[in-house]
């Protein structure tokens, strides 16, 4: 799980990355705008990972889980590798 964790921060910084060597200027507002809205829908995410198991994860085991499971949902096709770590998680 944690190799899918840095293939998603990887991809992350890769994204910034690759616009910026290109000479695309960034707005920062828009940045900040994005950053926001990424940690909010992952926090959400969390709790309702959280709220559809019988017993909670606690808070640093569950947001790391979500993003492994987006970065997998990311790189296989029909999201078939995050519906898969999902059923391994709720194991």
């Amino acid at each position: 799980m944690r190799a899918l964790v840095a293939i998603g921060l990887f991809l992350a910084v890769a994204s910034l990355a690759v616009p910026m060597a290109y000479g695309i200027r960034l707005h920062v507002d828009g940045l900040l705008q994005a950053v926001l809205g990424s940690t909010l829908l992952v926090g959400c995410s969390a709790l309702a990972f959280n709220g559809s198991r019988p017993v909670a994860l606690p808070a640093h085991r569950a947001v790391p889980a979500v993003l492994a499971t987006t970065a997998a949902n990311a790189v296989t096709p029909a999201g078939i590798g995050g519906n898969l770590m999902m059923l391994r998680i709720h194991r």
